[in-house]
């Protein structure tokens, strides 16, 4: 799901534009990606940690 979402889009969009334009997308959604594998990650502890409660 993190990886696939809405990249095709966003291609059809990058090459079709300008370098500049294309350049500040890419650091966009660069950091958005970064931003949702955190939030991801968060969650994957979350459930981490109550898997562990349930079990003691």
């Amino acid at each position: 799901m993190l990886k696939r979402r809405r990249t095709h889009n966003f291609k059809r969009r990058a090459i079709f534009s300008g370098s500049k334009r294309r350049r500040v997308l890419r650091k966009n959604t660069h950091s958005k990606i970064l931003w949702r594998r955190r939030l991801f990650a968060a969650q994957q502890m979350e459930e981490l940690e109550q898997l562990s409660m349930v079990e003691v």
